[in-house]
């Protein structure tokens, strides 16, 4: 019993959240840029799968930003604001923001057009999803550096038993 309760009880060193969190934001921010000169064919209706084929194609229409984007330029105002996110992740600013808009970015360009994705982007989701409910910005952050600078309350170690 000892060992559960320190499992889940013991304060938890913050730089390892920090280190998931880094981490996350620098393996989307490699899988995804690559993408950029594939997006016409890949999340417009020029491309492979057009908005009103989708339904047909998965058997129901999925929830995604880019319901209403047809044109490659929004599709590239999007993916750029997506890229962003994933920046601002690793660095640690507005992570409580910027981590759920990432995610949702990411479930976006999926639902839009899931041929494109193996299992590390299933990964990605997945890990993307739990990083939003934890304090992954108490180390190594652009928060914790602020929050130091100008004295704003940040805790920097994880709940007590």
């Amino acid at each position: 019993m000892n060992a559960w309760d320190r499992f889940w009880w013991v304060r938890a060193d913050p730089r390892t959240l920090a280190a998931l969190r880094i981490g996350w934001g620098l393996m989307c921010l490699r899988s995804y840029a690559p993408f950029w000169g594939e997006l016409e064919f890949l999340f417009t209706d020029a491309g492979m799968l057009p908005l009103d084929a989708r339904a047909e194609f998965y058997g129901s229409t999925r929830w995604t930003l880019l319901s209403g984007v047809h044109e490659l330029g929004g599709v590239e105002v999007f993916f750029a604001a997506l890229l962003a996110l994933f920046v601002l992740t690793a660095s640690g600013l507005g992570t409580r923001i910027v981590l759920p808009l990432a995610w949702i970015g990411l479930v976006s360009l999926y639902n839009r057009n899931a041929a494109y994705a193996a299992g590390s982007d299933t990964v990605l989701r997945v890990l993307g999803f739990y990083l939003m409910f934890l304090p992954t910005s108490r180390a190594w952050s652009l928060d914790r550096w602020l929050a130091d600078r100008f004295g704003w309350a940040m805790k920097r170690e994880g709940p007590r038993p």
